[in-house]
């Protein structure tokens, strides 16, 4: 309404302009004609056009301008005026002008209402005409159009102009790239981007234009068509991966690896369509005695052909006794020379015949497959549950569950059978991995650590039967061009069925693990050494719901070096670890060199309750702890020389004996307080291990001792042959019962038969009882 009354005065104000310009608009002389009809030519005050009244007659010369009051005008001589339009000034008498030549009013707008003055959209003016009597036709209207979205104007006068119009998708003529495919295929083998233009009417895209989508694979073309990431690898004529290479041989099954026979390999073609021909493979020859390899590749070398008895100047296996007994208990083949043409053996010398039984020496002497069984002097000590021979495995850890169950830990890096069909390397390295056997040696499970060059360094159980385990992990994650790798130790908690319920990583280069052990409640406790200078020894507790550090205590000053060995803890939570502490300390203005070896305990909480020195520094140490709490402590002393002590629940010391031209010491405690010790030893002596002096049959053989609680040698027994036989592993049940496990070459008898090593180092484990 403001508007609209503003164009109202607006228009008053142009008339009135009219007016004062013509002064004198009066008759020509003698009496005016009848006046016509009035006009819509006043103005109201109210600022509507009235409508005129009828003219009155003029007069001569009659003033004809228009009053204020809105009566018609005087006529000349006599003619009075109409009367004025209703509202509205007096109309003017006789035709006169109305608006001021070449004025301009806005005229009506006859779009919607709400688009006037919005964007482009705007009333029409008219313009008043020469004569200034009447205005001309309504020009200059914008109404509403189309939006034209290559111009930058609000032509459908929303109040919206083209860049935020919805109705704008794009500009027209414009492309971009476009692409219907999945985005994990875009640029990936032979899949790839159109373009897409955008309409004249910018409305949207057209078509997508030379985009290339994924399609069946085929080794029809050299491209990957299903843009996966390889080409070629399957679909029409698809055979095998380009460049893909494999092992191949064409001799006989059986010969490739024996003897001078290789496999070779062969190469897929560039199209995938078929593998090339097998390229430096060695296959079979006819044996002749003029080479000194296997040329038939049948496993002997020069056993047939012209002239061929054995291979020239070369001395072969032989065995002078019964066949039956070649290779039992200690009977063993020894040598024959080859001539020099090949042709005749000379005398069976160093084999091993069938004696009668003794109990005087630890090996199968009438070789019938049993040891000590019908010997004159002969009774028997330790009772064999179960031996198995773990060729291919590398047992680092064993111990006893609180249900009589074994587990065991190791390392392989071929195929190895624990009882649950055989275990496969899946890398390249050396692989993990965890078993537990029943109380009768059945395997229970046997579990692997996926990736590469992993290591089982110690296991503990708890009450409940879970399996606390230390290794370590090679981290290939940070690799940058073989340069640079991460050790990490972890700390593993699994359930009794294996299941992995937690583990902890550590890296290697900041610290070293060295042992774990678990409480009746399922808590890990972790002992190791920091590997800054100087180092120190750690303690770590971590809780058994979910691995978190519960505290941690280091142990040792600034110029101390605490090289911490075993760990283990007690029925009332206390924890018990010993090392090696080397230090330099100014003594009365002197540097002085302390070295010692200290049995720690600690507090369920952590806190340090006793430090005691028990003699001089020692590098390797083992610990048990009996039903009383007593420890029981393994050390060496010096090559060669080792210790076995016995201390209370406050360090002091019960008993220590020591044991000579021992190499391994292995220890354990049985419900009763008796200390089980299994290792290996050289020579001839008594060993310290009571009056009967014990003989090693050949390089190292093995000895398993037990002493009663005070310390005194009850037997012991020792198993070997001319080859080396360690135990490296020991873990004892309260009720008695021990595991050992160790490498052997040779033979060793255990049990009723004896295990024949499969390779120059084999792997033995067995429970036994006494």
């Amino acid at each position: 309404m403001v508007a609209s009354h503003g164009r109202r005065r607006w228009a008053a104000l142009l008339l009135g302009v009219a007016a004062g310009c013509t002064p004198n608009n009066d008759g020509d002389g003698g009496v005016g004609g009848s006046g016509g009809d009035g006009g819509d030519t006043s103005v109201s005050s109210s600022g509507d056009v009235g409508s005129g009244g009828d003219g009155g007659t003029g007069g001569d010369g009659g003033d004809t301008s228009v009053s204020s009051s809105g009566d018609g005008g005087s006529g000349g001589d006599g003619g009075s005026g109409g009367d004025g339009g209703s509202g509205g000034d007096g109309g003017s008498g006789g035709g006169g002008a109305i608006c001021i030549p070449g004025a301009q009013v806005a005229c009506p707008y006859s779009g919607p209402p709400d688009t006037q003055g919005v964007g482009r959209c705007a009333a029409g003016l008219r313009t008043c005409n020469e004569s200034g009597t009447s205005y001309g036709p309504c020009e200059g209207e914008v109404l509403p159009a189309p939006e034209d979205c290559s111009v930058a104007d609000d032509e459908d006068c929303d109040g919206v102009a083209d860049g935020d119009d919805a109705d704008c998708v794009c500009v027209p003529g414009t492309e971009v790239l476009c692409y219907s495919g999945g985005l994990d295929t875009l640029g990936v083998g032979a899949c790839k981007a159109g373009k897409a233009q955008c309409r004249e009417d910018g409305s949207g895209f057209g078509p997508c234009v030379g985009e290339v989508l994924p399609g069946p694979e085929t080794c029809a073309t050299p491209v990957d068509d299903d843009c996966d990431g390889q080409a070629n690898e399957e679909g029409d004529g698809c055979a095998c991966l380009p460049g893909e290479v494999i092992p191949c041989y064409s001799g006989p099954p059986g010969t490739e690896g024996t003897g001078r026979c290789a496999g070779g390999t062969a190469r897929c073609d560039a199209q995938g369509t078929g593998f090339g021909p097998c390229e430096g493979e060695v296959l079979p020859a006819p044996e002749t005695c003029l080479t000194p390899i296997d040329d038939d590749c049948d496993g002997q070398v020069n056993e047939e052909g012209e002239s061929c008895v054995c291979p020239p100047n070369q001395r072969v296996s032989c065995y002078s006794g019964p066949p039956s007994k070649e290779n039992v208990g200690a009977c063993t083949p020894g040598t024959a020379l080859c001539d020099a043409q090949g042709t005749s053996l000379g005398p069976c010398e160093g084999d091993v015949l069938p004696q009668p039984e003794s109990c005087a020496t630890p090996v199968d002497d009438d070789c019938d497959g049993e040891v000590n069984e019908n010997g004159s002097d002969c009774a028997p000590r330790i009772i064999a549950h179960w031996v198995k021979q773990l060729s291919g495995a590398s047992i680092t850890a064993v111990a006893v569950d609180a249900f009589e169950n074994t587990i065991v830990a190791g390392s392989f890096t071929s195929p190895v059978d624990l009882g649950a069909g055989p275990l496969l390397p899946r890398t390249a390295g050396t692989e993990a991995f965890v078993a537990k056997f029943d109380p009768s040696g059945h395997v229970l499970f046997a579990n692997t650590f996926e990736g590469e060059d992993h290591a089982a360094i110690d296991i503990a159980t708890d009450a409940s039967g879970n399996i606390a385990l230390l290794g370590t992990v090679l981290n290939l994650d940070h690799l940058d061009d073989f340069s640079y790798y991460e050790l990490y130790h972890r700390v593993a908690k699994l359930d009794p069925s294996g299941g992995l319920l937690w583990h902890r990583d550590y890296v290697a280069i900041l610290e070293a693990g060295r042992a774990v052990a678990m409480n009746a409640a399922g808590d890990v406790f972790l002992a190791g050494v920091t590997e800054q200078s100087p180092g120190h020894g750690f303690v770590r507790k971590l809780e058994g719901a979910t691995g978190a550090l519960a505290w941690q205590r280091r142990l040792g000053d600034d110029d101390d070096f605490e090289l911490l060995g075993d760990i283990t803890t007690r029925e009332n939570g206390d924890i018990v670890t010993v090392g090696s502490v080397s230090a330099t300390q100014l003594v009365a203005g002197e540097l002085v060199h302390r070295a010692c070896g200290e049995l720690i305990t600690l507090s369920p909480a952590g806190e340090v309750l006793d430090r005691t020195c028990i003699g001089d520094r020692a590098e390797t140490w083992q610990l048990a702890m009996d039903a009383s709490g007593n420890t029981v402590l393994g050390s060496a002393d010096s090559p060669g020389a080792r210790r076995v002590s016995r201390f209370d629940g406050a360090a002091a010391s019960l008993w220590s004996r020591g044991f000579v031209s021992v190499q391994e010491l292995r220890l354990g405690v049985d419900g009763p307080g008796n200390v089980v010790l299994a290792g290996s030893f050289t020579g001839t002596g008594t060993l310290g291990l009571g009056a009967d002096t014990l003989t090693s049959a050949g390089g190292e053989d093995v000895y398993l001792a037990r002493l009663d609680p005070d310390g005194n040698a009850v037997f012991v027994e020792t198993y070997g042959d001319a080859g080396d036989q360690r135990v490296r592993h020991l873990a004892v049940s309260a009720e008695g019962s021990v595991v050992i496990a160790g490498t052997f070459a040779g033979t060793i008898t255990l049990g009723e038969s004896p295990l024949v090593a499969a390779t120059a180092q084999d792997t033995f484990l067995a429970r036994v009882g006494f």
